[in-house]
This record gives C-alpha cells, sequence and structure tokens, in this order.
C-alpha cells in the first residue's frame, strides 16, 4: 500500500517525502513521539504543499489529488491492487523492489487509466 501511496503522489506532482509510514507499538511511547517529530520537522522544512515541489500551482495539485481519490475507489484500481498483495504473497516475495515492481506494473497503470 506505501509503495501504492508514494507513486500516486508522484503523478499528482506531490513529492513522496511528504508520506511516511512507520510502525510504533503501544509500548513505545517514546519512539513513537520521536517519529512524529522528525515527520514533523520534515514536513516544515519542506515548506507548504506546492512550495516544496515547485512544478505546479497549488489548485493543479489539488485537482489532481481529487482525481486520485476518486480513482482509489474504482474497482479496477482497488483489484489491480488486491492481485498484486496476493502474487506478492504467493511468491513470498517482499522487498522492496519485488513490491516497487508490481505496483509499477499493475497498480500505476490502473491509477492512470481511472484518472484519465
Amino acid at each position: 500500500m506505501a509503495e501504492s501511496v508514494r507513486e500516486v503522489l508522484k503523478m499528482c506532482g506531490i513529492a513522496d517525502e511528504r508520506f511516511s509510514l512507520e510502525w510504533a507499538s503501544a509500548a513505545e511511547g517514546p519512539r513513537f513521539v520521536q517519529l512524529i517529530t522528525d515527520y514533523c520537522m520534515k514536513i516544515k522544512s519542506m515548506g507548504s504543499l506546492g512550495s516544496a515541489e515547485g512544478e505546479e500551482p497549488l489548485d493543479v495539485i489539488k485537482e489532481r489529488l481529487d482525481k486520485a481519490i476518486k480513482a482509489a475507489s474504482n474497482t479496477k484500481v482497488r483489484t489491480s491492487f488486491g492481485m498484486v498483495a496476493k502474487g506478492l504473497n504467493k511468491a513470498n516475495s517482499y522487498d522492496a523492489p519485488a513490491i516497487k515492481e508490481a505496483v509499477a506494473k499493475k497498480v500505476v497503470p490502473a491509477f492512470e487509466k481511472a484518472i484519465g
């Protein structure tokens, strides 16, 4: 899922560094605080949405995000994501390059088609 989010953000013109997925258990309070603090500092250093991306006006980014949100509910997009997850599970392959390749081959094209 995280790789799909990164790719969709790129398609929308948003720096994928704005997305982060980290795990912390309920017993890791100090780690959780550090993760949130680090993430907030990173986002602050990037500036407001659109400023770090530098290429597109904010209204264009928002329009792309709206389309991506709509596309995420598209049955073909959701099915492609499920097929990727099933294929990775069947192959017992969970390394980053395998995930990235599978998302690029199946999920990204489905999103692009749904966005139009």
